[in-house]
């Protein structure tokens, strides 16, 4: 199952990304960073289905969950390829924002997988 982690219990790991990792220096260094949680790097959409994950996932969602039932929350990318010391990625990948469901939220986690552009296409 993939694994879960909030900046309340992260500890470093490569497995969560740059992004992630940068989040949790901010953090840790007393600097304001909004709530946040993280889920491992993968490139294999399918462990999004596994219900186990998705529990997990739906406990870490409560706090940003509204009376109308949906949550406010960003999806974003923390590929173990980008936003490194050498090169950045940034923009390769889809982000997903606003208002969502369970469900819409499980399909953009997906979808910001699966986002990933064609680096052959850029000038990095």
């Amino acid at each position: 199952m993939l694994k879960i982690c909030s900046l309340k219990n992260f500890s470093f790991s490569s497995q969560f990304g740059g992004k992630a990792n940068g989040l949790n220096e901010l953090f840790s260094n007393g600097l304001n960073v909004p709530a946040s949680f993280f889920i491992e790097a993968t490139d294999d959409v399918s462990k999004i289905d596994c219900l186990s994950f998705q529990q997990e996932l739906l406990a870490h969602l409560e706090e940003f969950k509204n009376q109308a039932g949906l949550y406010d929350i960003a999806i974003r990318s923390s590929a173990l390829n980008e936003d490194g010391v050498n090169d950045s990625l940034a923009g390769h990948y889809d982000s997903i924002l606003g208002l969502m469901s369970l469900e819409e939220i499980i399909s953009g986690i997906k979808q910001v997988i699966l986002s990933k552009k064609n680096l052959a296409d850029s000038a990095y």
